[in-house]
């Protein structure tokens, strides 16, 4: 087995002219809703968060997993398998990885939660790469009645959030 992946990535560097590695690219990054929205406009709430992985190398990339992971969020969850296995993409192929995710927050108390992507090559002799996309809360939610008062300073004091309060 040592002598093999020490050839493939002979081979591979061979192939790169000795080029720094990565090989993989992540583009494409999205997450919306199925009816394609891009922000938190209720809860529960699923979207897909998807991401396209190149293989910017003259060979196949061999086994290499890419992941997501909700960053900055207690109400957002990968639902199952939050690494995908890939087994081998072809040079200058590209494959598009989709994942669910489910929000079950309170969206008038929510911040922007961040998803980061990694293509993840297993044998470890290339390198990672990572991006980030970003779901927000819509506008509305923060403020439903539009009388520029933020609806969880109207709920905490006691005004209608539907109602346009400001004097």
């Amino acid at each position: 087995v040592k002598e093999t992946t020490t050839a493939v990535r002979s081979a591979f560097q061979r192939a790169n002219r000795g080029q720094a590695l990565p090989a993989l690219q992540l583009t494409g990054l999205s997450v919306s809703d199925a009816g394609g929205s891009e922000v938190i406009t209720a809860s529960p709430q699923t979207f897909t968060v998807s991401a396209d992985v190149t293989n910017l190398s003259t060979i196949a990339v061999d086994d290499f997993l890419v992941r997501a992971t909700v960053v900055s969020s207690g109400s957002a969850t990968i639902a199952a398998g939050r690494s995908v296995a890939i087994a081998s993409l072809a040079a200058g192929a590209t494959q598009t990885v989709t994942w669910s995710l489910a929000y079950a927050g309170t969206p008038e108390d929510e911040t922007p939660i961040e998803i980061r992507i990694e293509a993840i090559e297993q044998a470890m002799w290339l390198a990672s790469t990572a991006q980030s996309v970003r779901l927000d809360v819509a506008d509305s939610i923060q403020d439903a009645d539009g009388d520029g008062l933020p609806l969880a300073w109207e709920l905490a004091n006691g005004l209608d959030p539907n109602v346009d309060d400001f004097d």
